[in-house]
């Protein structure tokens, strides 16, 4: 699936990119663990409302005493913020996540992660099409490797 299909979706329709029915009216969560990543974070979010408006995001902040939680706090009010006072580690970080996630999928994303536009509206509609699959990963493509 090399074709990249863009365009704004209201939740509850549905488009066709090439011979692929793309379902936006499924919900779906990302949770995204941070420690000190203020930066980078940043540009993950700043991914996610773009490319993905209709996706629930939730930061469970361990502690960062970088201003991961000011920045998420003052630079998208729309996002569900856990700011832990202490750290308890990616899995801890998850499970908080996922206890407070209302989508029907969830999708769990480091804070360098930048979905591309569609992937997760892709993933959605595979495994839509798929009830038997439980766990479904995208490509990961990683900066600066040819491979």
């Amino acid at each position: 699936m090399d074709q990249l299909c863009e365009g704004k979706e209201r939740r509850g329709s549905r488009s066709t990119c090439g011979e692929v029915e793309l379902i936006v009216d499924t919900k779906v969560s990302a949770v995204i663990v941070n420690y000190n990543s203020r930066e980078v974070l940043k540009e993950c979010l700043d991914n996610l409302k773009k490319n993905d408006p209709n996706v629930e995001i939730i930061v469970v902040d361990n502690a960062s005493p970088d201003g991961s939680k000011e920045m998420v706090k003052r630079e998208f009010p729309g996002v569900t913020l856990f700011a832990l006072k202490k750290n308890i580690g990616l899995a801890g970080g998850n499970n908080t996540g996922l206890k407070a996630a209302k989508g029907d999928y969830v999708l769990f994303l480091g804070p360098d992660a930048f979905p591309e536009a569609g992937a997760i509206g892709k993933l959605t509609s595979y495994m839509e099409r798929n009830p038997d699959v439980g766990v479904s990963v995208g490509e990961m493509k990683i900066e600066g490797r040819k491979d």
